[in-house]
C-alpha cells in the first residue's frame, strides 16, 4: 500500500500507524508519502543547521537542492559486500573496508563504471547535493507518486510511466544476473542522523518517534537511536525481519531509489521453511539463521518453486518505507543515496516481543527485556 497523509493526518505518528496497520501490515510494509509542507519544512530546517542559504525547493520541483557537509557527515568504514552462489541463490558476506572513506571519496566511487548500473533511468530529473566545501554533485532523482491501493512497484500505471516500469523491471533482471560480478560498497549502520533535533522538528523524526522503544534509556544504536545508510548500485540487504521482530521505519534522504522485497506476514513460516531448505548446512548450526542477514533468493525462485508470494516497491527520495513484525524484507540500492533507519514499536508489538527468538550464535544479538 501506498499512503498520502494530509498535514493533519501526519501530526501523530503512532496514531497514523496504527490506522494505517490493518491494510498495510497483510503485504508487510508499506510507502509512506509525506504532505510538501513537511518535506518544505525539513529542508528549511537542514538547510539552517548548516547556516547556508536556503533555495525554494519542493518535493514535486523538478530539481531538488540538498546541502549536507561532507566533512561533518558521520566517519565510515563501508562494507565490501561479496555473494556467492548463482541463478538466484546467494550467501551475502560483507567485509569492512580497512580504511575510513568520506562522503565525497564514497560518491566518487559510486560513479565510477564499475559501480553504475547498466544504463540510466528515464525521466530522471537531477538533484544537487551541495557541500559547505562548495562541491555540487548532480545525482539523478525519479520523483514518483504511486497509487493509494497498490501493494508493490508496479502501482505506477504503465499507461502513464512505460518505460520507468520496464526501466525498474529491466534493473530488477540485472540485478540478480550480475549480483555475484563486481562487489558493491555498503555504508551500512552509520550511527547518525539529518534530522533536525527534536525539539526543533518533532514530526516523524527517526531521533523520537514517541513510541514504546522510546521509553527504553539504554541507548540502542540502530533499534531506538537512527542509523544512516550510503548506498551504492547492487549493494544490498538481505531477507531478514527486524530485530526483536520490531517495526521499523526507513526515509530515503537523498539519491537514487532503494528497490524493496517483501514477503507477507502470513507466508513467513512457509519462508523460512524454504531457507531451511535451500541452506540446510546454517539452519543445522543456528535456528535463528536467518537473523544473520546473509542469505538471499529471488522472488522468481520463491514464486516459481515454493509458491511464495513477493511483493516489490520502489522507494525515491523524501519517502518513508514502514516495514511490520513477521514481515521479511531484503532489497538493494539502485545507485548513490542516503537513508535513515531506526525501530519502532507499538503497544501491539509486546506480544510479539516476547515471543521473539534472538539468535544466540552472534554475540551482540538485540535483545530487550519486554516484562520490564
Amino acid at each position: 500500500p501506498v499512503f498520502r497523509p494530509t498535514p493533519l493526518q501526519f501530526r501523530d505518528f503512532s496514531r497514523f500507524i496504527a490506522a494505517a496497520e490493518p491494510y498495510a501490515r497483510r503485504a508487510g510494509l508499506c510507502k509512506i508519502i509525506p504532505p510538501p509542507e513537511w518535506l518544505q519544512e525539513l529542508h528549511h530546517h537542514q538547510v539552517q543547521e548548516r547556516g547556508l542559504k536556503a533555495e525554494p525547493t519542493v518535493s514535486s520541483a523538478p530539481t531538488q537542492r540538498i546541502f549536507l557537509a561532507s566533512d561533518d557527515f558521520p566517519p565510515m568504514r563501508p562494507l565490501v559486500q561479496h555473494f556467492e552462489g548463482s541463478k538466484g541463490i546467494y550467501k551475502q558476506y560483507n567485509v569492512e573496508n580497512h580504511r575510513k572513506v568520506s562522503l565525497s571519496r564514497f560518491y566518487d566511487l559510486c560513479v565510477e563504471a564499475r559501480h553504475t548500473p547498466p544504463k540510466s533511468p528515464p525521466l530522471a530529473q537531477p538533484t544537487s547535493l551541495a557541500y559547505t566545501t562548495a562541491r555540487q554533485l548532480s545525482i539523478p532523482s525519479l520523483p514518483l507518486q504511486g497509487s493509494d491501493d497498490a501493494d508493490s512497484m508496479d502501482h505506477m500505471s504503465p499507461a502513464q510511466q512505460p518505460k520507468l516500469v520496464d526501466y525498474f523491471n529491466d534493473l530488477d533482471r540485472n540485478y540478480w544476473r550480475n549480483l555475484s560480478f563486481g562487489p558493491p560498497l555498503y555504508g551500512a549502520d552509520i550511527p547518525g542522523t539529518l534530522f533536525p533535533p527534536p525539539p526543533v522538528f518533532p514530526t516523524w523524526n527517526p531521533q523520537d518517534l514517541g513510541t514504546v522503544l522510546n521509553r527504553i534509556n539504554i541507548p540502542m544504536p540502530g533499534v531506538n537511536q537512527p542509523y544512516l545508510y550510503l548506498g551504492m548500485w547492487k549493494s544490498t540487504f538481505a531477507w531478514h525481519v527486524e530485530d526483536m521482530d520490531l517495526y521499523s521505519i526507513n526515509f530515503l534522504h537523498f539519491g537514487q531509489p532503494k528497490s524493496w522485497y517483501c514477503i507477507p506476514p502470513a507466508h513467513r513460516a512457509r519462508f523460512e521453511r524454504a531457507m531451511q531448505s535451500i541452506f540446510p548446512e546454517d539452519a543445522r548450526t543456528c535456528s535463528e539463521f536467518l537473523r544473520h542477514k546473509a542469505f538471499l533468493v529471488s522472488p522468481s525462485i520463491l514464486k516459481s518453486q515454493y509458491d511464495i508470494p513477493v511483493h516489490r516497491l520502489v522507494q525515491t527520495q523524501g519517502e518513508f518505507i514502514i516495514t511490520f513484525p513477521n514481515g521479511y524484507h531484503a532489497g538493494f540500492n539502485q545507485g548513490f543515496n542516503c537513508a535513515e533507519s531506526v525501530n519502532f514499536a507499538l503497544p501491539s508489538w509486546v506480544p510479539l516481543g516476547k515471543k521473539a527468538a534472538p539468535c544466540k550464535c552472534i554475540g551482540d544479538s538485540v535483545r530487550i527485556a519486554v516484562e520490564e
